[in-house]
């Protein structure tokens, strides 16, 4: 079977999440259990998606709810991106940064408590979003294809 773009999307978004940069800066930061939690509703999402996809054509509000699902991936990308990006910089600030550089960053926009606050209340915002589209896909009545373990 072919998978679906939205299904693609999910299996790149579990493995950005599940990185090693992103997971350390997701404990750094004490969010940690918010983005397990998000992975694990978007594995529930991704279970759907192949059985969504092909019938959004016939169903307007399938069609609407695989439109809401991208829009929650592509923001939270950018945060994870962010996190990535947050790693790099943090690691290379602290192999080339002097301590009157480290003080400026810390009284600068990029202070670390601001950060992180800030990641907190964007992850915080995509798990409820993914809490919601997930919730949402009760709405829809249709017989999902099932494969059983061997």
């Amino acid at each position: 079977m072919a998978e679906s773009l939205m299904f693609s999307l999910a299996e790149s978004f579990i493995g950005k999440v599940a990185s090693r940069a992103v997971e350390e800066a997701s404990l750094a930061l004490g969010v940690y259990d918010h983005l397990r939690d998000i992975k694990n509703t978007v594995s529930l999402i991704k279970a759907v998606l192949l059985d969504a996809e092909p019938k959004q054509r016939q169903n307007h509000q399938l069609r609407e709810w695989l439109r809401q699902i991208k829009r929650v991936f592509n923001d939270a990308e950018d945060v994870i991106d962010d996190f990535e990006c947050e790693a790099l910089r943090k690691h290379v600030v602290s192999t080339s940064g002097s301590i009157g550089r480290k003080v400026r960053r810390y009284c600068s926009s990029s202070n670390p408590l601001v950060y992180r606050l800030k990641m907190a209340h964007k992850i915080k915002d995509i798990k409820e979003r993914f809490n919601k589209v997930a919730a949402d896909r009760l709405n829809f009545r249709w017989t999902m294809t099932v494969t059983s373990p061997i």
